[in-house]
Formats: C-alpha cells, structure tokens, sequence
C-alpha cells in the first residue's frame, strides 16, 4: 500500500490532480456554508425519509478520490476478469439466460390460461390450484434440465464455472431481468405494487417458478395457522402475517441462485458416476 502511494505521488500529474482537488474542496465548501446549521441538527425531520446534507457533501467530497482510485486500480480490477475462460463465462451466462427462456414459457401459459393473471381479486380456488400445478411442473422441469446440464457439462469435459464466471453470468441475467421488469412497469403500470421493482421484483420474475410455488406453499402456511388460531383477525396474527410476508419476500432474492444449486447437483452425480466406473474398472482388474 505504501510503496503505492509513493509512486502516486511521483506522478507528474499528482500535483495538478491535488491542486484541482483542494480547489474543488474549497468551492464544495463555499457552497455548503448555507447548510451548515443543518448540518449540525441531529433531527430535523418532521416527516418521511431525511437525508443530512452533511452526507450530500461528504459524498461528493470523497466521490473524486473513489473515482480517481478506481481509474488507477483500473487494470488491477479487471484483470480477473479479462483472463477468465470467454467460452466458460458464454455458457454460464447462456445457462441462465435458459431460465430466464423458461420462466417466459410459463408466463405464456399462465396467461393462456388465465388471461386476467395478475388480477387476485379474480381468483378462485381452481384457479389457485391450476396457478400452483402449472408452476410445479415448471419448477421441476427447470430442476431436471440443470441437473441433466451439470451432468453433460462434466462428460464433455468441460471447464466448471469459477465464483468470477457466476459472478459475471449471475450480473447479466440480473441486468436482463431488471430491464424487463422496467418494461413490464411501462407498458402496465399497474403491476408497479406487485413487483416491488427493485427488490422483490428481480427474484420473482428472475425465478418465477420456483417464486409461484413457494408463494403459494406460503399461502397454504398461512391459511393452515390462521384457522388454527381462534381469531384471524387479530392483531398478533395481522403482525404474524406482515413479520413473515417480510421474511418471504427477502428470501425471493435468493430464489435465483436455485439454478446454480441444481446445476452443481447435476455436477456431484457425475462425478460420483464417474467414480464409480473408475472403481468398477480397477476392480475388475485381475
């Protein structure tokens, strides 16, 4: 770290970067003048969400030097990722880019189906069954696809994706679900309370199998301890409800990474099988 910072400042540019820097400060500081007496109120919200212009400034006192580390760090930070394997780092992303392909095939069903998907206050008991069994068999197909895809991506002698290679897939396929999500809140902004863009929204279209399943696993859950209790609409049931309704929907985000998990299972499978013919071989050996 030191010996970094000694050729920085050997730089013929440090020393003008500096002057630039403390006469961006200075002016920075000028303008914040006004605010400092806020600055120094602890509370001065009398309503909804407040943001102390102390972190505004210190913000975009400290934005240049992460901007300037990272520009010089810059070959540093992407030299892992330019010697990854392209050909590996294609197929994980194209892999899960599959789901993604999965997931529209369902929706297509669905609203086939049901045209009025998206409309609860529609729904019948059938209707939820119908949803749920539609869904399962997604799910299932997904997770047998994966397992089959793990298992050839061993026999064939391929590479296994590293941590990188997740990485990078797993930030395309989010990219990709993020502008479709966008999409669908344009073209019908009726669904903005329902995908809770932009957190929940990514795991439930990103994994909208598995999402339907459990949601309605949850629902089930839900309709088995309220008719167990002796009044549903009390209040530690109404808490009971909000309390796992939060749990649930940060769990949606990590519904995703079910395709990685079924994919490694296809992986162990094959590695034990394969263990098991080099044992046979060895056995059958005079």
């Amino acid at each position: 770290m030191s010996s970094g910072i000694t050729e920085l400042t050997k730089n013929k540019h440090f020393l003008f970067a500096l002057i630039l820097y403390i006469g961006y400060l200075i002016i920075l500081f000028f303008i914040a003048i006004p605010y400092i007496p806020e600055m120094l109120i602890t509370n001065s919200s009398e309503g909804g969400t407040y943001i102390n212009p102390i972190l505004i400034f210190g913000g975009a006192a400290a934005a240049p030097v992460i901007l300037g580390a990272v520009i010089l760090e810059f070959k540093h930070l992407t030299a892992p990722f330019l010697a990854l394997n392209r050909r590996i780092l294609v197929y994980t992303t194209v892999f899960l880019l599959l789901q993604f392909g999965l997931n529209i095939m369902l929706v297509v069903c669905l609203i086939l189906l049901k045209p009025d998907l998206l409309d609860l206050t529609t729904y019948e008991s059938t209707d939820f069954i119908l949803v749920g069994v539609i869904s399962c068999g997604f799910s299932l197909l997904a997770i047998v696809l994966n397992i089959y895809i793990g298992w050839k991506w061993v026999k064939t002698g391929l590479e296994k994706p590293s941590g990188l290679h997740w990485f990078v897939g797993y930030g395309i396929y989010y990219v990709s679900i993020g502008l479709s999500v966008i999409s669908i809140q344009i073209l019908n902004p009726s669904v903005k309370n329902i995908l809770l863009w932009p957190f929940a929204g990514i795991g439930m279209v990103g994994a909208l199998n598995f999402f339907l399943v459990s949601f309605e696993l949850f629902l089930v859950g839900l309709a088995t301890i309220g008719s167990s209790m002796a009044s549903s609409e009390s209040d530690a049931f109404i808490g009971f409800v909000f309390m796992m309704g939060g749990i649930f929907m940060i769990a949606v985000l990590f519904l995703p990474f079910f395709y990685a998990i079924t994919y490694y299972l296809g992986v162990i499978l094959a590695n034990r099988n394969i263990e098991h013919c080099d044992f046979l071989q060895l056995d059958s050996v005079p």
